[in-house]
């Protein structure tokens, strides 16, 4: 399913078109992955002065391989987006059997993907998340600004980037701490997938935590 927006470049007036899928089986597509992450799939290039513009659009990125879906909504707040019932009727997307996530911006977006195609439970990292910021305030009395997962590594420790209001840098968790997460927070993963897409976020962790939140 294409779609076609025209836009007019602000530095030089000049209009152009940019078209993109907005739905993509990435297992079916495997030459738009690569695009798609480093959001070169999502600019629009002017084709007066060259310029390079991001285009803030929903999208739907669907792994069948790793079973899991992201859904990019610009802006999104809700804590549940209930699948649209043309994704129920589509034979290409198992939202059935299938990890559903939406995502309000580009950074979570990709973040999501990583996590899930790692294999790992976003709601589980967000935990760890919230551990790590609360450890670094209390020892450096510095808030942490952003924490972001990047990759698995060679010997299986979860890499991650964490953003300060003046400066970041990179750390690294032994998998045996990601699985004792897992296991102190099991009250977390209570599945409910299938119904609808999640905004796991760390507002939804604290919502938990709190109690303020026992659907999902």
């Amino acid at each position: 399913m294409s779609h076609t927006k025209t836009f007019e470049c602000p530095e030089c007036q000049t209009s152009g078109q940019h078209s993109m899928e907005k739905r993509v089986c990435v297992n079916k597509r495997p030459d738009l992955k690569d695009e798609i992450l480093n959001g070169s799939y999502f600019e629009w290039v002017c084709p007066g002065c060259g310029k390079r513009f991001f285009i803030d659009d929903v999208f739907l990125y669907n792994d069948d391989m790793h079973k899991f879906m992201v859904y990019l909504i610009p802006g999104y707040n809700e804590d549940t987006l209930p699948v649209p019932t043309l994704l129920k009727t589509d034979d290409d997307y198992d939202t059935a059997n299938s990890v559903l996530r939406v995502a309000s911006g580009f950074v979570d977006f990709t973040e999501k993907i990583r996590i899930l195609e790692s294999g790992l439970d976003d709601r589980v990292i967000e935990a760890m998340k919230a551990i790590y910021a609360t450890v670094h305030k209390n020892t450096w009395a510095e808030d942490v600004y952003n924490i972001l997962f990047e990759s698995i590594g060679s010997e299986g420790e979860l890499n991650f980037d964490v953003f300060l209001e003046k400066d970041d840098f990179s750390f690294s968790v032994p998998r045996d701490i990601y699985d004792k997460t897992l296991e102190d927070f099991a009250f977390l993963r209570r599945r409910q997938e299938g119904d609808a897409f999640l905004l796991i976020d760390q507002n939804w962790l604290n919502n938990k935590l709190s109690g303020a939140d026992d659907k999902t």
